[in-house]
C-alpha cells in the first residue's frame, strides 16, 4: 500500500499507460512552477542555498544569510531531487483486480533520458543569472529602471537572493548626488586615517569605476567589463581589501582564488566557478610572470565559455558574464592582459 502523501503522483514513462514524451512533459509541468529547478546553459540545474555566516562581524553569531548557487544535476541527484515535487509511481492491478498507482523509484536510465529530453527542458523556466544584489536593467522608457524582486523574475530570467537588500531609487537632485558622492568618497576615496592610498588620481578614478561598474551591468546588457588589477610595489597596502569592497557589497562575501599558471588547474577552476553561477573571479597575490591562457580566454570580451565536463566527453557552453580581477606585487603580465585591464596602483602613505 502506498503511503499517504500530498505530493502529486507522477506516472513513470513506461510506455504502457502513457507515451514517454507525455509523461516527461508532465514532470516538467509539476516541477517548473516551483522555480527551484531551471534550464541554464542548456543544462538542467537546481538552486542550492548553503547558508553561511555574513561578512559583517558586528552581526549576531547565529545570524546567517542566503548564498544561492547553481548545480548541474546528474542522473543520481535527479532521482532524489524529484521526490520533493512528486511521487513517482506506476499503474498496476491490485489483488482485488482494480488498477492502482504504486510508488516506486526512478531508475538511473530513466533519469538519464529525462534530463536529456527536450520535452522536459521546454517546461522548465530559463535561468540566465543568479544575483545577490538588485542590479537594475533598462525599462521600456528611456529613464525607467527595472529592479528585480527577491526570488525568480520570469521577465528577465534572473534569480535574486531572497535576503537581498531592497533598492530605493532616489531622484538625481543636486542634494542626492552630493550625498552619494560623499558616501563613495568616504568608502574608497583618498583621505586621512584608514583610507586607501592611491598612486595617482587616475588610480583613484579606476577604483571608483570598479566599484560602480557592477551596478551598471544590467544597463550595459551584461556586456563584460575590463580586467581589474590591484597592484603595489609592497605587500600590505590593502589591495585585496579594496577589491573585496565590491565583492562584499555585491555578494556579501570575500572572494579570492589561488593564482596558478597551471593551465589545467585554472581551466577547471573557471569552469567550476561558472557552473555554480559565479559573478566575480578574483585571484589573490599574483607574483612574477603571470601567463595563463585559460584566464586570458575567460576574461576576454566573449560571453561564452566552452569546456569539456570533467569526467565526461560532453562539451559545455557556459554563460560567461563574470567580472575578472586580481591583486599583484611586482607582477609581469602578458600583452593580452595589459590591453584589457584597468590598473589600480596603491602605495604606502
Amino acid at each position: 500500500k502506498m503511503e499517504e502523501t500530498e505530493l502529486p503522483l507522477w506516472l513513470l514513462p513506461t510506455g504502457a499507460s502513457k507515451p514517454a514524451t507525455g509523461s516527461i512533459r508532465d514532470l516538467g509541468r509539476i516541477i517548473g512552477p516551483h522555480h527551484t529547478m531551471f534550464l541554464m546553459n542548456s543544462e538542467v540545474v537546481r538552486l542550492l542555498n548553503p547558508r553561511r555566516q555574513p561578512y559583517c562581524t558586528k552581526r549576531k553569531d547565529d545570524e546567517i544569510r542566503d548564498d544561492f548557487t547553481t548545480q548541474m544535476l546528474t542522473p543520481s541527484q535527479f532521482i532524489t531531487a524529484i521526490e520533493s515535487y512528486c511521487r513517482p509511481s506506476y499503474l498496476a492491478k491490485a489483488e482485488d483486480g482494480s488498477v492502482q498507482a504504486f510508488g516506486t523509484v526512478l531508475k538511473k536510465s530513466q533519469a538519464d533520458y529525462t534530463l536529456d529530453s527536450a520535452e522536459f527542458a521546454e517546461e522548465l523556466p530559463e535561468l540566465k543569472r543568479v544575483l545577490r544584489s538588485p542590479i537594475p536593467s533598462a525599462g521600456d522608457d528611456p529613464a525607467e529602471l527595472f529592479f528585480p524582486s527577491p526570488g525568480f523574475n520570469a521577465e528577465t530570467s534572473v534569480f535574486l537572493s531572497m535576503d537581498a537588500v531592497r533598492a530605493r531609487p532616489l531622484p538625481p537632485t543636486p542634494e542626492n548626488v552630493a550625498w552619494a558622492k560623499a558616501v563613495l568618497g568616504h568608502l574608497i576615496g583618498y583621505g586621512r586615517g584608514d583610507s586607501f592610498a592611491y598612486g595617482s588620481p587616475q588610480d583613484e578614478c579606476h577604483s571608483f569605476a570598479r566599484f560602480m561598474t557592477p551596478f551598471c551591468r544590467g544597463l550595459m546588457d551584461w556586456a563584460k567589463g575590463p580586467v581589474w588589477t590591484f597592484e603595489a610595489d609592497e605587500a600590505g597596502t590593502g589591495k585585496d581589501t579594496l577589491a573585496d569592497l565590491t565583492h562584499v557589497q555585491q555578494t556579501g562575501a570575500e572572494i579570492g582564488y589561488s593564482p596558478t599558471t597551471d593551465v589545467e588547474e585554472m581551466r577547471k577552476a573557471i569552469t567550476s566557478f561558472l557552473l555554480a553561477g559565479g559573478s566575480f573571479f578574483h585571484l589573490g597575490n599574483v607574483r612574477g610572470v603571470f601567463r595563463c591562457s585559460p584566464f586570458e580566454q575567460a576574461s576576454s570580451a566573449t560571453r561564452t565559455h566552452c569546456d569539456r565536463l570533467l569526467g565526461h566527453s560532453k562539451t559545455l557552453n557556459l554563460r560567461n558574464e563574470a567580472e575578472y580581477s586580481f591583486s599583484a606585487n611586482d607582477a609581469i603580465f602578458t600583452p593580452d592582459i595589459l590591453r584589457r585591464c584597468r590598473r589600480i596602483f596603491q602605495r604606502w602613505k
